[in-house]
């Protein structure tokens, strides 16, 4: 390793971790000297904010007495900390140590570092001194021969593998399947209708699906001669956006075009003036939904959307109009969700 130089300020970064951390904790104790130099106090800012990026929580303590293993193992066994590092200066050199206690074995190796460099920074040292706790632990987390390989805690993890890539909910190939519901507004119309679609995504969280929702079932529109029996079908091209979140829950956006298809029936007082006539338009749609993830490949879907045609489908009834269609209905989903 490249020799490190700080006039003025040594620092010894005493590390205890246990191999087998069932609890996990994650800790770590920055012990401090009673009068600290500006330099051992930048350090020991800079490696306090090294640990917080990589997942642990922090405690600073002043440090009492002349014995640095004494001072670390009291300081760590106050906060329940499973490391510590400590910073002294001194007139000479840095000098930084660090210190592995094997919870099985209870041994502890030290890994001194002499620093005599000329152009190095208290950011610098602190680095250096997370780059020796990194390597530390991937020693400590290794397996023996033929033995198992550990689970390390969460936070040891972060600070050895660093940090790792968000993928969206959506990323990959997708099929969906659920129950839709549709509400009309002209007059209030509810429908329901099963709901298939297929999509792919990236792992940025842009994608694309192709949606169908029908044939819907509902109680249908009154006219003054009768019933009109209304059925929908839909099929939309989607663009859709789901950022990746480090979060049990995904959210996604979506918006399209497509056809709606319109099959109307009459059941009228006069049954041979029924006539019924099929209608299919132009329609967009928008919507935004969650994703709850149940396991790596199956997420339980959400979604609530509108849709509104190009133009609206009317519904007559005689010389009466008993409403429209599509100017716009609102619309929820409930899917499941497997990715590929």
């Amino acid at each position: 390793m490249r020799p490190l130089f700080l006039p003025g300020v040594a620092l010894v970064a005493s590390l205890v971790v246990s191999s087998v951390c069932a609890a996990a904790p994650t800790t770590i104790v920055l012990l401090e000297p009673d009068a600290p130099s500006a330099a051992a106090r930048e350090t020991m800012t800079r490696a306090r904010s090294e640990l917080v990026a990589a997942g642990f929580e922090v405690v600073v303590s002043t440090r009492s007495g002349a014995d640095t293993r004494e001072a670390l193992e009291r300081a760590m066994l106050a906060t329940g900390a499973t490391a510590a590092i400590s910073i002294e200066p001194t007139s000479k050199s840095t000098v930084a140590e660090v210190w592995v206690n094997d919870g099985l074995t209870h041994k502890i190796s030290i890994r001194p570092v002499e620093t005599t460099g000329s152009n190095d920074t208290p950011a610098l040292l602190a680095i250096r001194a997370v780059e020796l706790l990194r390597a530390s632990l991937i020693e400590l987390t290794a397996p023996a021969d033929g033995a198992p390989p550990n689970a390390p805690p969460d936070p040891v993890r972060r600070l050895v593998d660093g940090p790792s890539r968000l993928d969206s909910y959506r990323a990959g190939f997708a099929i969906e399947a659920g129950v839709a519901g549709l509400l009309g507004v002209s007059p209030l119309r509810p429908a329901v209708a099963p709901t298939l679609a297929l999509s792919y995504g990236s792992a940025m969280g842009l994608g694309a699906r192709l949606r169908w929702i029908g044939p819907t079932a509902g109680p249908g529109l009154q006219g003054a001669l009768g019933r009109a029996e209304i059925t929908e079908e839909l099929l939309v091209g989607e663009c859709v956006f789901a950022p990746p979140l480090d979060a049990p829950v995904g959210l996604y956006a979506a918006a399209g075009i497509g056809f709606l298809h319109l099959d109307a029936s009459g059941q009228l007082v006069d049954p041979s003036r029924a006539r019924s006539e099929g209608s299919t338009v132009f329609a967009t749609s928008f919507g935004a939904g969650l994703d709850f993830r149940l396991d790596p490949h199956v997420t339980l879907g959400t979604e609530v959307f509108a849709v509104v045609t190009a133009p609206a489908i009317v519904v007559d009834m005689g010389t009466e109009t008993i409403g429209t269609v599509g100017h716009p209905e609102l619309g929820s989903s409930l899917r499941l969700v497997g990715v590929f």
